[in-house]
């Protein structure tokens, strides 16, 4: 979660400013129905190859197309299935409508009224850069972190863009006079044929301790002197559940031939050490 609000703090001063400067900024919502998760890899190559034809389309027709999109999945616990949507930012009231009609002509199963067009404001596009998936689940009446299906989401984005900027680029940071200085002491070394060395900082050893939730040298020193963790964060791992997620390979097929659809994949592992 940490490194999702740094990596969204650096989006939103990557794109932020671009978009915001774009005329009639809307945003959209594309969905589909859910889909169980032997599905979910496939379906979402298919969605943002979709996506790909409908832009280059209404391109075609003259309308210029310019936003970024995208790509969030969520879990149903209820359901026990998943939710891909892409949330995007455009220019433009015609554009972003053209593109929710071409998306349903795509997907005439899916939810009319679930798509959403709706004039973009600074919450718009904090919320299209927060996360691409929630750690929770949309039930409200959970609190439940669910491990198997987060890592089921999380392996099957592997190597998907979940950014897609169209239209425009991202602002560059621009480099600090000590990044640049040790860029250029890097390539005076790889020009000498000399391997380029960091300067060494002193060396301090910390160990975990876990009664004061702290990093703790030997001396009795600790790393974050006044660091007091929540109490809901100490025992937030009580909030997450393990469960066999069904139907690995498709509804009814097991890996190891066994005709019970409910055995789920941790079973078929717990079944494959045995055999082991």
């Amino acid at each position: 979660m940490v490194c999702n609000r740094i990596k969204t703090a650096d989006l939103i001063n990557g794109y932020g400013p671009t978009l915001n400067d774009l005329t009639d900024l809307q945003f959209v919502t594309l969905t589909i129905p859910n889909v169980p998760g032997y599905e979910l890899k496939k379906t979402i190559q298919r969605m943002i190859r979709n996506f790909a034809k409908i832009k280059d389309l209404i391109r075609k027709r003259g309308t210029a197309i310019t936003g970024i999109r995208k790509l969030e999945v969520t879990y149903n616990d209820i359901r026990r299935d998943y939710h891909p949507h892409f949330h995007i930012a455009i220019s433009g009231k015609e554009a972003a409508e053209t593109l929710v009609n071409e998306w349903l002509n795509h997907y005439p199963k899916a939810n009319k009224a679930a798509q959403d067009v709706r004039k973009a404001d600074s919450g718009s596009i904090k919320e299209l850069f927060k996360y691409f998936t929630k750690i929770t689940t949309n039930n409200k009446n959970s609190t439940a972190v669910h491990i198997t299906a987060l890592n089921r989401i999380f392996a099957e984005i592997k190597g998907l863009r979940v950014f897609q900027p169209f239209g425009i680029k991202k602002i560059k940071k621009m480099a600090t006079e000590e990044e640049i200085t040790r860029l250029m002491e890097e390539k005076a070394a790889i020009k000498e044929n000399k391997p380029y060395q960091e300067p060494k900082e002193p060396n301090a050893v910390f160990v975990w301790s876990k009664e004061l939730n702290n990093w703790v040298q030997r001396s009795g020193e600790k790393l974050v002197p006044d660091f007091v963790p929540w109490r809901k964060n100490v025992y937030f791992y009580k909030r997450f559940k393990y469960e066999a997620d069904f139907w690995p390979n498709g509804p009814g097929q097991n890996p190891l031939g066994n005709p019970d659809t409910n055995s789920g994949f941790l079973t078929v592992c717990a079944d494959l050490d045995a055999i082991r």
